[in-house]
């Protein structure tokens, strides 16, 4: 009881440290490179879809942060010479390379994991697509033991990321990917095969997405995890699929081809969505009209 009651005297006082006079923010770590989840944007600063659940997260602690430019190769380092406080999160590729090291780890995100399986396979089954498709699945989420656990002659094809698994999902190497719904949807979309795959619901425990804490910080645990669960689930999905530009429930309609490189008239940004005049100006052109512009995402660009 007495454990208990300091606890929740200790974890205010923490929070305290953070928030008090805007002097000491948490200082998160991030690749300058790996949109869309966080990237240096064309204005020289932080951007992505983590960066704006840092910034809820933020918001809603009353804690002020501060976002420094890292690298796989200097991460550790930085980490654990107290260089910076926090990996703003873990990308799937890295995640055995960090557990390693002894470092910490704390939950900022999590999903259920769900199947894209081809249509022409014409299966529709959790059990099937593991008894007769390959089966392709992120490093590092810790899924291939599950999946095997449910069939142990399963074909289950191993990734290092989203968009490399995407694209062997796209040239037929892998007849089914696993993942998030929303971001895999994204990447299919961007290659132009997402009507090529249906949806199949998985039976697999939630997936998290975890940032790394700098070695000996418990107060610093606290601090992130009181604040994640200030963070309605609904706020978070919301923020997360606004960045995707991505819901499930939009119809098929009107596709439209443009240029990827001819800005500032049309082009791929940073986030890999489309971009520039004519974009803005097909954008316009839908909500006068009300009619919707090739699914979720708004326009399809097709060279």
């Amino acid at each position: 009881m007495i454990s208990l009651l300091l606890f929740f005297l200790i974890l205010p006082i923490s929070t305290g440290i953070y928030a008090e006079d805007n002097k000491k923010p948490i200082r998160i770590a991030y690749f300058a490179d790996d949109a869309p989840w966080m990237f240096t944007n064309n204005e020289g600063v932080a951007d992505g879809v983590l960066h704006d659940l840092w910034e809820l997260w933020s918001e809603k602690s009353n804690v002020d942060i501060q976002f420094v430019v890292s690298s796989p190769e200097k991460i550790e380092a930085q980490l654990k010479g107290s260089e910076v406080d926090v990996l703003a999160y873990t990308p799937s590729g890295m995640e055995d390379q960090l557990r390693k090291t002894g470092l910490e780890s704390v939950p900022i995100h999590s999903f259920t994991p769900v199947l894209f399986v081809r249509k022409s396979s014409q299966i529709s089954s959790f059990e099937e697509v593991l008894a007769k498709l390959r089966v392709g699945y992120i490093k590092g989420y810790n899924c291939q033991p599950c999946l095997t656990s449910f069939n142990a002659d399963a074909v289950n094809v191993p990734f290092t990321s989203s968009s490399s698994m995407a694209i062997a999902a796209s040239k037929h190497e892998v007849d089914a990917i696993l993942g998030g719904r929303t971001s895999l949807s994204y990447y299919l979309h961007n290659l132009g095969v997402n009507d090529e795959f249906q949806v199949v619901p998985t039976p697999l425990p939630l997936v998290e997405v975890k940032a790394v804490v700098a070695p000996g910080r418990p107060d610093l645990v606290r601090v992130i995890e009181h604040g994640v669960a200030k963070i309605p689930d609904q706020d978070r999905l919301d923020l997360i699929e606004e960045q995707f530009r991505f819901t499930h429930c939009h119809p098929e309609s009107l596709v439209v081809a443009l240029e990827t490189d001819l800005s500032p008239l049309s082009f791929i940004n940073a986030l890999g969505k489309p971009s520039g005049l004519f974009v803005d100006i097909w954008n316009l052109w839908s909500e006068k009209q009300a009619c919707q512009l090739n699914s979720e995402w708004g326009l399809s660009v097709k060279t």
